[in-house]
C-alpha cells in the first residue's frame, strides 16, 4: 500500500496508527509526503 498526502489536514501520527492496525502488512506500507 502506498499513501501519498501533503499532511495539510492529516497527521503523520495517523500513519503510525495505520501501521499498528496493519501490523501484518506494515512492511508493505509506504508513506510519501508531497507538497
Amino acid at each position: 500500500m502506498v499513501v501519498v498526502d501533503n499532511l495539510d489536514n492529516f497527521s503523520d501520527a495517523a500513519i503510525k496508527k495505520v501501521e499498528e492496525l496493519a501490523t501484518k502488512f506494515s512492511k508493505n506500507l509506504f508513506f510519501n509526503q508531497v507538497h
